[in-house]
């Protein structure tokens, strides 16, 4: 096993504060799924207006530690909509909302770009976690870039963002411990330290976690990570950073299907660094901010056999992306405005991670503005964004060849977005929300070699929630999307540069999805819970077939006297998928999660046991084509805090 050391910096793009619980204390139950309505909020740039606040639910650090994950990807599958796909591979699972949309990713305020997200994803340690938010709406514009439709891997999605904001200390000085064991010889160790003062703060966490995972699936992984967070006030000013390290060796599931089924794959070493800088200036004309990112990847992809245990390959894979951004948000009267620039480099000298050996330079440069109007029971929002690119060194795939292509400029793609929320009493509102969206088209193999013409996308959404009782609280959400000359796999062929491989082909064309989400939460005395069912269809038969239609998510918990229960259930209806493996059936499974937990202080110090399994049926179900599930996990977890 090859070391690997990585230091970067970044910076918290918000440092909000907390109260510590002792592990032991908390017997009134909170939900552990819940959304916001607190609008556009000068000093956090991720704060969206009132009209997105249904469709925006937030994942506590609570919930995270009451449900065990093994990695984020088990706590985003109780989120409204969403449904995780697990695969070998180079990509080790992707997120998937409403359907089959992806979501942009955001770390601290930070944009993260599609190459690294499902990699950073797995292997950023939960601990590190304070919240996630998952925003399923229109109304993002100034959180990240759109997505230009161009091939490249700047640009979010339509479909929302996935907001995760790491832990800060809440008192002068605390620590806590995870000692965790569980199936597949899974060894996991996490320290936090972490001190808060009058001018500043401090966090470390450090992360080990190994597993042997399944010898016939090669599932298993070692990762070891440091984390260190920090902070400075000094009168109206602010500053904030961060560094992340890790060391990961991760291996790639094996497949079921012919040809895939022969790959045995890992990444050894996987170099990610994702940094920043944020430096914040309050006065009386709103808050301004500058951040700066940097992501690194530097990996290396060893590539076995199974059949042939002499056959070896290394596949280099190394990326850089930047992020420049300039931020201000005011309060004027009973407007709140935000306003900024964003510049984004990305150069890959080793190609894409799907299409290595050709190397893509682009940069995007964006712009984006946001208003919102209060009018007592009533709030109006409106936003614009425009990004451009530029594609400095890339190719076009003509047919099953890749031509070279420099210092290419695409059109400028535009969202435009309003939105209206009524609170028409203390405890119920109804909120509708629209945008419009341009993204130009990929340089892509077509059915008649021809270029696919730029898209647009038109959507709608509207719902009510109600908060009358504490007991019973239901959200629902109506959308509808309609997507004009669209991108779309229209069948495949096999690579004549290695015929393992399947080409996509792409064609274009127009349809549109529609769906509601339906949620119930609310708490009773030791009792929460969160219940949501979500249906998705496109009047597309082939596309509809590609989509679960339903899906459903449910987390309820029980806490008294240091005793406490959290039971988990989806499911996913079944779907076909198109990928790597090829063409086939998922879906069609309800997975079950089950944690027991007990907590108590003893000699000045919060301890908490607990004992949990996931998958607790044992089910060999497939979330992707050709890569099914580990099967039962079972282990457990002692907790210190103090």
């Amino acid at each position: 096993m090859r070391k690997l050391y990585v230091i970067s910096l970044s910076a918290s793009a918000l440092l909000y504060g907390g109260t510590t619980v002792p592990l032991g204390s908390v017997d009134v139950a909170t939900a552990p799924i819940t959304v916001s309505s607190e609008g556009i909020v000068p000093s956090r740039n991720t704060s969206l207006p009132k009209s997105a606040s249904t469709l925006e639910e937030t994942i506590t650090r609570e919930t995270i530690e009451a449900l065990n994950p093994s990695d984020i990807f088990d706590v985003l599958q109780y989120a409204s909509s969403v449904f995780i796909q697990r695969q070998g591979r180079k990509a080790p699972a992707w997120v998937k909302v409403r359907g089959n949309r992806s979501l942009g990713i955001i770390i601290d305020g930070i944009y993260i770009p599609a190459a690294v997200t499902s990699r950073i994803l797995a292997t950023l340690p939960v601990e590190a976690i304070e919240r996630i938010r998952i925003v399923r709406d229109s109304a993002t514009l100034n959180l990240g870039p759109l997505p230009n439709g161009t091939g490249g891997l700047i640009g979010g999605d339509d479909a929302g963002y996935l907001v995760i904001e790491t832990r800060l200390p809440s008192i002068s000085s605390e620590g806590t411990l995870l000692l965790q064991g569980e199936s597949f010889d899974r060894k996991h160790v996490n320290a936090m330290a972490g001190t808060l003062g009058e001018n500043g703060y401090l966090n470390f966490i450090a992360d080990y976690d190994k597993s042997n995972g399944d010898p016939d699936w090669t599932t298993g992984f070692e990762k070891r990570s440091l984390y260190a967070k920090g902070g400075l006030f000094f009168g109206n000013w602010t500053f904030d950073a961060q560094a992340f390290l890790t060391d990961t060796v991760q291996e790639l599931q094996r497949s079921t299907t012919p040809g895939v089924s022969d790959a045995k794959w890992s990444y050894d070493p996987m170099r990610i660094a994702e940094g920043s800088a944020k430096l914040g200036y309050t006065s009386s004309y709103g808050v301004t901010s500058l951040s700066y990112a940097h992501s690194y990847l530097n990996s290396q992809l060893q590539q076995e056999k199974w059949s042939d245990p002499d056959y070896h390959a290394t596949e280099e894979q190394r990326e850089n992306f930047d992020d420049l951004r300039l931020d201000h948000a005011v309060s004027l009267g009973d407007h709140t405005l935000r306003a900024g620039l964003e510049g984004i480099w990305w150069h890959t000298p080793t190609g894409e991670y799907f299409y290595t050996g050709w190397e893509k330079k682009e940069r995007t440069a964006g712009i984006f503005i946001q208003d919102e109007w209060q009018l007592g029971a009533f709030s109006l929002d409106a936003g614009l964004r425009v990004d451009k690119t530029w594609i400095d060194i890339g190719y076009e795939q003509i047919g099953p060849k890749k031509v070279r292509i420099e210092d290419q400029s695409y059109e400028p793609v535009m969202a435009v977005a309003v939105g209206g929320r009524w609170d028409y009493t203390k405890s119920s509102a109804l909120f509708i929300r629209s945008r419009l969206s341009t993204q130009n088209a990929p340089d892509v193999e077509t059915e008649d070699s021809s270029s696919l013409p730029a898209s647009r996308r038109y959507n709608i959404e509207g719902g009510w929630e109600n908060s009358s009782f504490v007991f019973l609280r239901p959200r629902l959400s109506l959308y509808f999307l309609n997507v004009m000359d669209a991108p779309y796999v229209s069948s495949q062929h096999p690579d004549p540069e290695d015929p393992t491989e399947l080409v996509n082909v792409y064609s274009d064309k127009s349809w549109h999805e529609y769906g509601a989400e339906l949620a119930l939460a609310g708490t009773l005395s030791h009792l929460s819970y969160q219940l949501s069912y979500s249906y998705n269809a496109n009047n597309d038969e082939l596309l509809d077939n590609r989509i679960p239609n339903s899906t459903f998510n449910g987390v309820v918990s029980y806490r008294q006297n240091g005793y406490e229960a959290t039971l988990g259930a989806y499911y996913v209806d079944r779907f076909e998928t198109v990928n790597k493996a090829g063409t086939g059936d998922a879906g069609g499974y309800t997975n079950v999660d089950l944690s027991l937990g007990y907590a108590f202080r003893a000699l000045s110090v919060d301890n908490k046991v607990q004992l949990y399994a996931r998958n607790l049926a044992d089910d060999d179900y497939e979330s992707i084509y050709g890569f099914p599930s580990m099967g039962r996990v079972v282990g457990a977890s002692y907790r210190l805090a103090f």
